[in-house]
Order: structure tokens, then C-alpha cells, then sequence
């Protein structure tokens, strides 16, 4: 991915599928920068329960609530990292 002069990106994936015995809610992992060890997560808030007190404590992770339009799930969120 390549960011604007704004430093914003749009990402285009499926909605990921729940794990069969329940765990997190569906996320998207990326590495910010893309040599970076260290993983940022995006938690979609699809409008099951979350445990938000557990993931603030968890690092570069955001919750990214999940709108529909037009038939596509839309998750919109600011994002800050080195």
C-alpha cells in the first residue's frame, strides 16, 4: 500500500470469518511500516461484544466500527503510527 500526501490509505479485503471456537472478533493485521516486526491490528467491530477493556491494552491495535453501504461493509478509522 502506498499513502496519500496525508499519509492516508484505503484497503480493500474481504470481512474475515469469525474463528470456529469463538476468539477475537474478525481483524485485519498489517505491518506499519512494511519492514516493521511488529504487527498493527484492526479490530471490526461487526456488532458482536467486544472486550474493548482487553484490546486497550493490547498494542497498535484500533477498533474500526463496521458500516454497510451499498452492500459493502465500510470501516472507516485514524490511525496513528511511526
Amino acid at each position: 500500500m502506498r499513502t496519500d500526501s496525508e499519509g492516508r490509505f484505503a484497503l480493500r479485503t474481504i470481512l474475515p470469518a469469525p474463528y470456529p471456537q469463538g476468539g477475537p472478533p474478525p481483524h485485519v493485521h498489517m505491518h506499519v511500516p512494511p519492514d516493521s516486526p511488529n504487527d498493527l491490528t484492526i479490530m471490526l467491530d461487526v456488532g458482536q461484544p467486544i472486550d474493548r477493556g482487553h484490546i486497550a491494552k493490547m498494542a497498535r491495535t484500533w477498533v474500526c466500527r463496521v458500516r454497510v453501504e451499498d452492500e459493502l461493509a465500510i470501516c472507516d478509522t485514524e490511525i496513528t503510527a511511526q
